[in-house]
């Protein structure tokens, strides 16, 4: 049975006695109220009664003899006690005008007394005539009188009085034992009720209460990895419940094998650590990597597999991880044993709820290894190519201009090819070196309030000579704006815009350099008439190595790294950059900076 057709079984039982319960009482109450009524009612007529009897007294004791005559106001107390005796009559016969037995009595009645108007006046008028006590004549009307007054006038009606009397004790008796039933009823089926109530809800409490401290302690086992109590019998809620919660028992148990095989199995380094900086726990990554087994990490501090010198900057970093939001990786060399080292980077957070760090730890052993080589080649390009070349450099440029002795045509011819060929060897080795920097972040900006005109003249004058061997005009318009920027590094982009847009112009062509304010920016164009970008290539130009056809860097030199490195050095400075194109009509190429709050 479910536990809601349990709990309405629980309200329904109590309902149905209490449905019993009132209609018991509303029975018991309809018969009080009708002895209580009848019981009134006969207590009313008992009152008439007694009303009628007290007249009748009154009225004999007002025609008690000659005495009576002597008193002046015997007219008016016995035209007093007859209309008393009337109106009680009267009102008796209104109240049991339905019983023909008290109507046929007060009929005799009414009549009898009608005859004391007559007798009542001889004597009266005979009293006036003699005055005199006891005369003959009065005691013959003193008979006839006493006869109509005596018991026997109200015989038929005491009769009637003592079947009323009788019938209101009787009805006061059986009111009093219906009351005491509807209390004894009241009590018992309260007691009936409540029992019912009590027992079904102790009883449903306890199968209930049971049950759900089964599913308790489920919840404490599932807590601590204990295997759970067997699932509920039943088709109630509650067993529906429990199969649910070991069925999310069994998912979730699925869950984190899964996820402690995909941490064990992981290549990085996934593990956590106390406040203390104690491993609490840690995956198979991490024993490979310090070549320890699983009891020789876990519990052990961290500052045990690493330098003195380092303990200062874990303390520090692991802090601000716990009281602020750390998004910056920490650097660690770990020593694996006496003859090993290895670097590592390592993404912090702390769980504030499981009082402990969250880490994930990255083996850039190989990589450092790598960008240390690196270093070492670009350090051989600086020292060993670019030095040779400047020297070329110097060589030829002694030959153009005589020191070495006269060239004739075809020696002036080659010179002026080997120049140009060892500046653009030149420019790609600078190119790579300044790509590298930017890389490595080994690259400083020193801002200040630059204006853009003079940037832009300057940028100008260094470009002067390849236009004018071009025949191209160079423009320069728009607004004189202050910028905040690094004067060198913005020049040096503007001159490779400039130098693109003269590469990729036509002679006898414009190329313009323009200047105005867009929002809280300084936006810098370089417009040129040349043969534009197709569109599917706008969105790939700034990348490095890319060039709009594999021909151009045959044709026209370069490596396609002037783009990227524009586009690093915008960047660094806060902005942005981009181009706007169109084959055959030219290209526009833009960056903003920030304008200077000054």
């Amino acid at each position: 049975m479910s536990l809601r057709n349990k709990l309405l079984i629980l309200l329904m039982l109590p309902m149905v006695m209490q449905i019993l319960l009132a209609g018991s009482i509303y029975q018991l109450y309809v018969k009080s109220e009708g002895l209580r009524q009848h019981a009134e009612q006969a207590h009313l007529v008992s009152e008439l009664f007694a009303r009628v009897f007290e007249k009748h007294a009154i009225l004999t004791s007002v025609y008690s003899g000659d005495l009576s005559l002597q008193d002046r106001d015997f007219h008016q107390n016995a035209e007093r006690a007859k209309a008393g005796f009337n109106v009680a009559c009267a009102n008796l016969g209104r109240l049991l005008k339905d019983d023909s037995d008290v109507q046929a009595a007060l009929r005799k009645i009414s009549t009898e007394v009608a005859h004391i108007d007559p007798i009542q006046k001889q004597l009266e008028e005979n009293w006036s005539a003699t005055e005199v006590q006891g005369g003959p004549s009065r005691q013959f009307w003193w008979a006839d009188l006493r006869k109509i007054i005596s018991q026997e006038l109200l015989e038929d009606l005491n009769n009637i009085g003592s079947k009323y009397k009788s019938s209101y004790e009787m009805n006061v008796a059986q009111a009093v034992e219906t009351n005491k039933r509807l209390a004894f009823t009241i009590v018992v089926l309260c007691v009936v009720v409540a029992g019912f109530f009590v027992g079904g809800t102790i009883f449903l409490l306890n199968n209930i209460g049971s049950r759900f401290r089964i599913m308790k302690e489920n919840t404490f086992k599932l807590a601590s990895s204990q295997p759970l109590n067997d699932p509920l019998g039943g088709t109630d809620e509650i067993a529906d419940m429990d199969k649910t919660f070991h069925m999310m028992a069994k998912s979730l148990s699925d869950s984190t094998k899964r996820e402690r095989a995909i941490i064990d199995n992981a290549k990085d380094v996934i593990c956590s650590l106390s406040k203390e900086l104690r491993f609490e726990s840690v995956n198979t990554a991490l024993e490979n990597l310090l070549e320890r087994g699983y009891s020789d990490i876990i519990t052990v501090p961290l500052l045990r597999f690493c330098r003195a010198e380092d303990e200062h900057k874990i303390n520090d970093y692991f802090l601000q991880a716990r009281t602020s939001n750390q998004d910056k990786p920490l650097d660690l060399d770990l020593i694996a044993s006496e003859t090993k080292t290895v670097s590592t980077v390592w993404s912090v957070v702390w769980f504030q709820d499981l009082n402990s760090y969250l880490c994930v730890v990255h083996d850039v052993t190989e990589r450092r290894k790598l960008e240390q080589m690196r270093s070492d080649i670009f350090r051989m390009v600086t020292h060993d190519i670019r030095t040779p070349l400047t020297t070329i450099d110097a060589l030829i440029t002694f030959l153009e201009e005589g020191y070495l002795g006269e060239l004739n045509e075809r020696g002036v011819k080659m010179t002026g090819n080997a120049s140009q060929s060892v500046r653009q060897v030149i420019g790609l080795v600078n190119d790579f070196l300044v790509s590298e920097k930017l890389d490595a972040g080994d690259f400083e900006l020193v801002l200040n309030d630059e204006q853009s005109a003079q940037m832009v003249a300057e940028a100008l004058s260094s470009v002067t000579g390849v236009a004018l061997r071009k025949k191209i005009s160079l423009v320069q318009s728009g607004d004189d704006l202050c910028v905040s920027c690094d004067r060198d590094r913005i020049i040096q982009v503007i001159v490779n815009l400039l130098g693109n847009a003269i590469k990729f112009s036509p002679n006898d062509s414009e190329v313009k350099v323009a200047v105005e304010q867009v929002g809280d920016c300084v936006e810098f164009q370089v417009i040129d008439h040349g043969r534009g970008i197709p569109e599917d290539q706008v969105d790939s130009v700034f990348e490095k190595f890319k060039q709009v056809s594999s021909a151009d860097s045959k044709n026209m030199g370069g490596a396609g790294l002037g783009l990227s490195i524009c586009k690093s050095m915008v960047e660094k400075h806060g902005g942005e950059i981009g181009v706007r194109s169109k084959v055959g009509e030219g290209s526009t190429f833009w960056f903003r900076l920030p304008i200077a709050k000054s």
